[in-house]
């Protein structure tokens, strides 16, 4: 696909295309970048050292998405499931990137890489005991500490306490408002739409 339409626009104005003829009874969808916040294990026994490419990473675990309500939009672990290993190798920043009208945009662009990417996420699987996706942030030790922030959101991987996490990706939402029944609370949440 990236040979016949180089451009990331082109390429997401076809998927849109194809999710509009497996939708069509759908309202109008939008594709944006979304964002949810989670949480890395609080645990020091699970994180592990390694070298990759001649650098040394902090492995730190870490529950990725979860089902749910986000942004006032529903994520059914089916969709989470679908290809949990398209998640493995994206960048980890510090902060969320962001243009300069503060419109936020991936980190997946050189300037962002430079600036504020301090590592990976790697290894992840889809799993129904959670219903979402877990996998590693493999966090470059020594990129970390030239990076604003890295070396604080170390410390506290380091030290038990946890890192709130944001995971970024892009969507397709059916703009059908609605309610999602939430098992674990046992209250519905209102819903403006549902991402697909």
């Amino acid at each position: 696909m990236v040979a016949d339409f180089p451009q990331v626009d082109q390429r997401a104005a076809v998927c849109h295309a194809q999710w509009r003829k497996k939708h069509p009874s759908a309202k109008e969808s939008t594709l944006q970048i979304r964002t949810q916040k989670t949480h890395t294990a609080g645990n020091i026994e699970l994180l592990r050292d390694e070298i990759l490419d001649g650098r040394k990473y902090r492995i730190a675990p870490v529950v990725g998405l979860l089902e749910g309500v986000h942004n006032k939009e529903f994520v059914s672990y089916d969709e989470i499931a679908v290809f949990p290993e398209a998640w493995s190798g994206r960048p980890l920043p510090i902060n969320h990137p962001s243009d300069d009208n503060g419109q936020p945009i991936t980190a997946n662009s050189p300037k962002v890489m430079q600036s504020s990417v301090v590592g990976f996420l790697f290894n992840v699987v889809a799993r129904e005991d959670l219903r979402g996706i877990s996998g590693e942030l493999w966090i470059d030790v020594d990129k970390a500490a030239s990076v604003p922030g890295g070396t604080e959101a170390l410390e506290k991987i380091n030290s038990g306490e946890g890192l709130e996490v944001s995971t970024a990706y892009y969507t397709f939402t059916d703009n059908v408002p609605g309610e999602w029944m939430n098992t674990k609370s046992g209250k519905a949440e209102a819903i403006d739409g549902t991402q697909t």
